[in-house]
């Protein structure tokens, strides 16, 4: 099966992580749907995933706030995610 960039197959139980870069204080925060799972003063967050579904790496600092998507679907083979601002939060 091809997969696009925004849809990653892992085990359950596997780690994802998202970074921010930017303007300190950063907050970065893990949604899974609507359901916040973590929000940290962290420069990055990482969380234990055990459902299948949508997820959004957040960053937020006083200048404004970015995410980005990716949806987690179960597998036989296993990748770590990592989700990273670039240029997102200054």
């Amino acid at each position: 099966m091809l997969l696009s960039a925004s849809v990653i197959k892992l085990l359950p139980g596997y780690n994802v992580s998202c970074s921010a870069k930017g303007a300190r204080p950063i907050y970065t925060a893990i949604r899974w749907n609507s359901t916040v799972l973590v929000n940290t003063t962290a420069v990055k967050a990482k969380t234990q995933v055990n459902v299948q579904g949508n997820y959004t790496c957040v960053g937020t600092n006083k200048y404004g706030t970015d995410k980005a998507e990716v949806t987690v679907i179960f597998a036989g083979s296993s990748f770590i995610i990592s989700l990273l601002f670039m240029n997102s939060v200054v």
